[in-house]
């Protein structure tokens, strides 16, 4: 009878096949679970807007001469959320940002402008929507 000898190479080679599987699979799950994270949702957009200036959560509408705009509703300085105005400005509400409804800095601590949004139209329906 051959006795089978198991080398220090065959044992790796067999740790690794059995290691393998249970990695390769919770490598899976992990990345769908950041697939699901970073799948954006819709904010559908109201088809009027009250006023020039209109808070929607995580986004800010703003309609002027050139048109409607959207903008991320996060403070470029910490990310606080602007939820007011106050002379046709937008106030961010921690530390006293201004910003226009273009979305410019008008007095800081915030360094840089609100980040524009994307209007998308949707196929079926024709109503505008950003992702957020």
């Amino acid at each position: 009878m051959k006795e089978k000898k198991y080398s220090r190479r065959n044992w790796l080679k067999r740790f690794t096949q059995l290691l393998g599987v249970p990695l390769l699979f919770l490598w899976y799950k992990a990345a769908r679970q950041a697939e699901k994270i970073s799948a954006k949702r819709k904010l559908y957009l109201p088809v009027e807007i009250n006023g020039e200036i209109m808070f929607l959560g995580e986004a800010i509408l703003t309609h002027t001469a050139a048109g409607m705009q959207v903008f991320s509703a996060h403070c470029t300085h910490l990310g606080c959320v602007i939820d007011h105005q106050q002379n046709g400005e937008m106030i961010c509400p921690c530390h006293g940002s201004r910003f226009t409804t273009g979305g410019q800095v008008l007095n800081g601590p915030a360094g840089r402008a609100l980040p524009r949004l994307t209007i998308y139209t949707d196929r079926k329906s024709g109503k505008k929507y950003i992702k957020v």
